[in-house]
């Protein structure tokens, strides 16, 4: 590549390479094998709807078939990045402002890593216009709207990616956003079960005839090439264009509103309140540490993405399927219902609470081993604010649950709160003993970016299932004895000797980190660079 940001891409390249060695050492072999076996199904996939495309039974077959797939894929392209917030590469606009980089070139570089969101369309749409061109019926049209249609997922994707980071940084925004995943997230239940009425059909209908650039492109690409076909189509990839170069420059050179900082100077107070009141019972430096804690959780977006999930998404996609339809019938989670959502937002609210407590801190981590107050305060500071942080979410929970009236009586309630508080002590302190063996730093500002740490993915499927295990005996017993205090008698056992193993582990954590201060500080201070 040409120009300045040849040598950043290739520096970013090497970093990867330079780390492919360690991250086989650390186990990441076995993620290595899945990620494998998952995109030789998608190219097997893209070999199919090659050969299908070439040999098709009948044209009208492969023009309906190409509507469908091409309407597949556009969603997969862009909703799941957003279901999931992952956005995959993408540049790092504040560290390459030093750089004297033509404004175009960093259009360009962004635009084609746009296709790291979500490579598996693309793969399936190459398998497919490949497919189009050794079809003898067509010519060299058909496999040109395929690519158009993956140019405009590409600008639909930038579009997106700007739109909703722009939208993030507002309150109602984020509100809205979420109400839109769970929406999003019931619509497939809501469509199974409930008959549309007239109106409905009929807006559908209309919605259905609106020249979409996938359809358009299927109709193209089996052969039929019409003027206005063609039109609509350019039409769609032209405005993408349009937006999304707007859009991306606007990001470039955004800065914090006045209205931003005054909306977080009102809410400081609050936060204050809120911070002095959870450490008013605590000494020093113990009520400082957690006041930090708290007050840094409200203001980060990815906590508060995972923290409003876990009442509301988490609600909507465990609905037992016979409440929608009036009746909830008495399967295993309409009668634990509760226990299971409440379950599942602790869960969510795992990378940014237990399992890497000190990934927030990242660079900042160092003064915990240089301060007079011990590593071990600052540790138990972190848990506590999880505690409440947690707490109140399962509340949110149950409180939701009961204005919706889903599946909640008083003494599911108090099952949800005994399994999830038991759950939440070995979860915290395994989450210890993880955070300072394998440590990586977080952007508690980017919620867009994943930062899973490579080296931790296995270990999680190991440690995960293991502290399920008290919660999982309680159950089993109340099975087996059919009986309340059955549940709570083994609830009770496990709470004990979790707190046992919470104070063990406390103690080896805090050996560790003692130990390897050195190796933690390097590890949370590390970068990725201009292109992440």
């Amino acid at each position: 590549m040409k120009g300045p940001l040849g040598p950043l891409l290739w520096a970013q390249y090497r970093s990867f390479v330079n780390r492919l060695p360690q991250l086989w050492r650390g186990g990441s072999w076995a993620m290595a094998a899945i990620g494998v076996l998952f995109y030789g199904v998608v190219t097997l996939i893209a070999v199919a709807a090659g050969f299908f495309c070439a040999h098709p039974p009948s044209p009208d077959s492969l023009a309906g078939a190409l509507a469908r797939g091409l309407l597949l894929a556009t969603l997969y392209w862009q909703v799941i990045p957003l279901a999931l917030s992952a956005h995959g590469v993408s540049l790092d606009l504040k560290r390459l402002r030093a750089f004297p980089i033509p404004r175009g070139s960093l259009f360009r570089l962004e635009l084609a890593l746009r296709s790291s969101a979500s490579p598996e369309p693309i793969i399936v749409l190459v398998g497919a216009a490949v497919g189009l061109s050794l079809n003898p019926g067509l010519d060299w049209r058909a496999p040109l709207a395929i690519v158009l249609l993956i140019g405009w997922n590409l600008l639909a994707s930038l579009l997106a990616r700007e739109l909703m980071s722009r939208l993030w940084e507002r309150t109602w925004a984020q509100l809205t956003l979420m109400l839109a995943l769970v929406s999003l997230a019931a619509l497939p239940r809501l469509i199974t079960t409930f008959e549309p009425s007239k109106r409905m059909m009929a807006a559908f209908r209309l919605v259905a005839n609106i020249p979409w650039p996938w359809k358009i492109a299927a109709q193209i690409a089996s052969g039929h090439y019409s003027l206005d076909r063609w039109g609509w189509l350019g039409l769609w990839c032209a405005a993408a264009l349009w937006l999304a170069h707007r859009e991306f420059y606007r990001g470039l050179n955004r800065e914090e509103s006045m209205a931003r900082r005054a909306g977080r100077a009102r809410q400081a107070g609050l936060l204050d309140s809120l911070a002095e009141l959870a450490a008013r019972s605590l000494g020093d430096p113990l009520a400082a540490l957690l006041e930090k804690e708290i007050r840094s959780l409200l203001r980060s977006p990815r906590f508060l993405l995972a923290f409003l999930m876990g009442f509301t998404f988490s609600i909507v996609i465990f609905v037992p399927p016979g409440l929608l339809r009036g009746n909830s019938g008495d399967s295993f989670l309409s009668r634990n219902y509760l226990s299971i959502v409440a379950i599942y937002s602790v869960l969510l609210l795992g990378q940014v609470l237990f399992w890497n407590c000190l990934g927030f801190d990242r660079a900042g981590a160092a003064l915990y081993f240089v301060s007079p107050a011990r590593i071990g305060t600052a540790i138990a500071a972190k848990n506590l604010a999880a505690v409440l942080f947690l707490l109140l979410e399962i509340s949110l929970v149950a409180v939701v649950c009961a204005m919706l009236r889903l599946p909640f009586t008083l003494l599911a309630c108090a099952e949800c709160y005994a399994a999830t508080i038991v759950l939440i002590l070995y979860l915290l302190a395994a989450g210890n003993l993880v955070s300072v063996s394998r440590p990586w730093p977080q952007d508690p500002g980017a919620m867009f970016r994943s930062s899973t740490g490579v080296k931790m993915q296995p270990l999680l499927l190991l440690v995960a299932p293991i502290v399920f295990v008290p919660v999982a005996l309680a159950y089993l017993a109340r099975y087996a004895f059919s009986s309340e205090a059955a549940f709570f008698l083994v609830l009770g056992a496990g709470a004990v000797i979790g707190l046992v193993f919470y104070g063990i582990a406390m103690e080896s954590a805090v050996a560790t980190a003692c130990r390897t201060r050195e190796t933690i500080t390097s590890l949370l201070s590390e970068s990725s660079g201009p292109v992440s």
